[in-house]
């Protein structure tokens, strides 16, 4: 017979590191088993660009500004634990992933916002090509 599909949004994505999960960001994290069960445990009610630790046992997973991360358990049966805040910065929010996730879970990589610079004085050294020559 003929594959059964399921369809649900998801605007953001992640496989875990053992393919059993998917994570997922619609109307908060999502995590639902692969293939695509009808079972989902909802992460958190908030929240978009769920990531897998790839070597620890975390998901990673961003509202606005701010970072979380979940304690997570994988295999035939997923568990997990409510998840904390991490971290707070500013960043460049552009098309694509924002950030990622070192493998062993100990630091997080975010595109920083730019900053302008205050604009510095400009000082033009001329003729110094002659100066040197002449020693």
């Amino acid at each position: 017979s003929a594959p059964e599909y399921l369809t649900f949004r998801a605007s953001t994505h992640d496989i875990s590191p053992d393919g059993r999960w998917l994570a997922y960001a619609d109307a908060g994290i999502n995590v639902r088993p692969l293939p695509a069960g009808d079972r989902v445990e909802k992460i958190s009610d908030t929240g978009t660009e769920p990531k897998w630790c790839r070597k620890c046992d975390e998901l990673f997973f961003r509202n606005g500004n701010r970072w979380f991360s979940a304690p997570v358990r994988l295999g035939p049966v997923f568990e997990w634990k409510p998840s904390r805040f991490i971290l707070r910065i500013d960043f460049n929010d552009s098309p694509g992933p924002s950030f990622a996730v070192s493998p062993d879970g100990q630091r997080i990589l975010v595109a920083k916002r730019r900053q302008d610079l205050p604009r510095t004085t400009l000082h033009v050294l001329h003729g110094w090509l002659a100066d040197v020559a002449a020693k």
